[in-house]
């Protein structure tokens, strides 16, 4: 999630903003920016991804409890199957629970709206 707020490290071309190395989109490759914890809200995402008939989304991301979490129900309220990749989603610990905790307890609740996968599963 990238905020407009200039100065903010999630502020675009910020260090939280920045793309790993090993990860650096292609010519190829379409890059969606967000400004909100869901990737569809306010974004050309939907749009995108009908134009060129995807159905089916694979989640690995962070923040569990935020961006995932909005993010995975958003995509199943637009009529995507979902699925959430056990081992690629995490978060930090909070005041109450360890980020393990939080993990195990949104794997747990968001099994309504999508198949929770583990990465050996993923296969494109």
């Amino acid at each position: 999630m990238y905020t407009k707020q200039e100065g903010s490290p999630r502020a675009q071309n910020q260090p939280l903003w920045q793309v790993l190395d090993k990860l650096v989109p292609t010519a190829q490759d379409y890059v969606v920016i967000k400004h909100h914890a869901g990737s569809f809200l306010e974004t050309e995402l939907h749009t995108l991804l009908q134009d060129n008939e995807i159905d089916t989304l694979v989640m690995c991301r962070v923040q569990t409890e935020y961006c995932v979490d909005t993010t995975v129900k958003s995509a199943y309220s637009h009529g995507y199957k979902v699925k959430l990749v056990r081992d690629c989603h995490s978060t930090y610990n909070s005041d109450v629970l360890t980020a393990e905790q939080i993990i195990n307890h949104h794997n747990n609740i968001l099994n309504q709206f999508t198949t929770i996968v583990n990465s050996c599963e993923i296969d494109f």
